[in-house]
């Protein structure tokens, strides 16, 4: 994508610019690595872990198939198997745009978050109707572009559009990538609405809810010491959590003091 506009040279660093950002992403993410065979397995999750492995193995591909065809920054390896590469590269690199697509729309809500605690509505309301505008133009150009066909090895080669202006290469290639955005996100979130739980039938539920909560999220089963935390430093946490957050304190209608917290730490402990 954008190879036809850019110096070889440049495609290929700019190509090892992005894979060193992926790996860095994952080194900055650990909890995402521990996480992944504790707690329980929603429908919601196994579409997000399956789509973030996916990504993995896709860029993966990317990254050993960029060193074969390398003409430059990995020439001096002298493997000399472009032929084999090429034919991985190409259906590699559309897939782990797709996937990268779905991965973003998997935490737009973060976004979307945001933007409806501005307050905003008519402001919120008119990114839905540009969103609508850009996912219909980035569909038609998936579709007239025969990007579908990279991603099954439907061709041998890409038809390129060299005297197209990079800013509308660019334009398309985003709305494709919204396309699939948009894709990830309903769908995460008609799952989510699938496996809602019941409505509440007795107070106690608001006792078991948490519980599973945590086992959905993955969290159930961490231990404070497993990050260096050490029960004599209860206290110590107790404190700081109410001269940093006083506010929410005073909001409990149980008055709670230092001791009462660090009660709390000790009994969470494990």
């Amino acid at each position: 994508m954008g190879y036809h506009m850019i110096d070889n040279r440049m495609h290929e660093w700019t190509g090892v610019t992005l894979c060193v950002l992926f790996l860095l992403h994952h080194a900055l993410n650990p909890g995402w690595h521990r996480g992944l065979f504790k707690g329980r397995y929603s429908a919601s999750r196994v579409w997000l872990t399956v789509v973030d492995l996916l990504l993995t193995l896709a860029m993966v591909a990317v990254i050993v198939s960029a060193v074969l065809v390398s003409r430059h920054a990995f020439d001096f390896l002298g493997l000399r198997m472009r032929a084999v590469g090429r034919r991985t590269h190409m259906p590699a690199t559309m897939w782990a745009f797709v996937l990268t697509g779905l991965h973003i729309g998997l935490h737009w809500h973060i976004v979307l978050g945001k933007l409806e605690k501005t307050g905003n509505r008519a402001g919120v309301w008119l990114c839905r109707l540009v969103l609508v505008c850009v996912i219909a133009f980035g569909a038609w150009e998936f579709a007239t572009r025969g990007l579908w066909m990279e991603l099954f090895m439907l061709r041998e080669f890409a038809f390129l559009e060299y005297g197209e202006p990079l800013a509308v290469s660019f334009a398309s290639y985003a709305a494709v990538l919204c396309v699939w955005a948009a894709l990830a996100y309903f769908l995460r979130k008609l799952l989510r609405k699938l496996q809602s739980p019941a409505q509440a039938s007795s107070a106690e539920d608001f006792l078991t809810a948490p519980v599973q909560l945590q086992e959905a999220c993955g969290v159930a089963n961490f231990k404070k010491r497993d990050y260096g935390m050490r029960k004599e430093e209860c206290r110590t946490l107790a404190v700081n959590a109410r001269e940093t957050m006083g506010g929410l304190f005073l909001a409990n209608p149980c008055e709670l003091n230092d001791e009462d917290c660090a009660a709390i730490f000790e009994k969470a402990y494990r």
